[in-house]
């Protein structure tokens, strides 16, 4: 383990950091599986609203530094390459499927939807990284098993919806491992958008739910 990721553990107790993703994923699943199915806007403000008052309430906790969370910008340069590298292949890699799997639907109107995935897709990796990753890292020492736990509790949170949940895992496998090697939520963020947009884009919206998890899945 080199220094700096031991600075970065040193933020959180191992019981600590438990407590607090279980928090965090218990405001999740209520807001996902109570909330949601209502389709109150002012319910989803509010729930929005709570969600991120005590993520923030959480990272000030700790005084973690910017840097530390991927909030930075002095290695974006650094984190470009791979975390492009890996978006060509992964996006190539569902293509190829999509077409092997005879599922392959080219909708070009998606890309209408590309403004919002590029706001919403830091959001996720934010909550993947800076907030779930790294407490993960407190309690799990092996560096696989923390990204493989890490990469499992967020594809969980998209239940019931199977085929968004493996492809959720897989991403984010490789995007723990490209933010252990560069921290950068901005290039992350971007890839997830990217990929998103792929997935919408490709298969058909019915193979996928049109991306809805929860309760809202099972009512397409």
């Amino acid at each position: 383990m080199n220094s700096s990721e031991s600075k970065r553990r040193d933020y959180f107790s191992k019981r600590g950091a438990a407590i607090e993703i279980t928090v965090i994923l218990t405001l999740i699943y209520f807001y996902i599986w109570i909330l949601m199915p209502f389709h109150n806007y002012t319910i989803d403000v509010l729930a929005y609203l709570s969600i991120l008052l005590v993520v923030c309430l959480l990272q000030a906790l700790h005084r973690l530094p910017l840097k530390v969370q991927g909030l930075r910008c002095d290695n974006f340069v650094r984190s470009l390459k791979p975390v492009a590298i890996f978006t060509l292949m992964l996006t190539s890699a569902l293509i190829i499927l999509a077409l092997l799997w005879g599922q392959f639907s080219f909708r070009p109107e998606m890309f209408l939807r590309s403004g919002w995935f590029l706001a919403w897709g830091p959001i996720q990796q934010f909550l993947l990284q800076s907030l779930l990753h790294l407490r993960v890292r407190s309690i799990v020492n092996s560096r696989f098993g923390r990204m493989f736990l890490s990469a499992l509790i967020f594809s969980l949170v998209h239940f019931p919806n199977y085929y968004l949940m493996a492809f959720s895992f897989v991403g984010a496998l490789c995007w723990c491992y490209l933010f252990s090697k560069h921290p950068n939520i901005f290039t992350l963020g971007l890839s997830h958008a990217i990929l998103d947009v792929t997935l919408l884009v490709i298969f058909p919206p019915e193979l996928l739910g049109n991306l809805r998890v929860g309760p809202g899945f099972w009512s397409r």
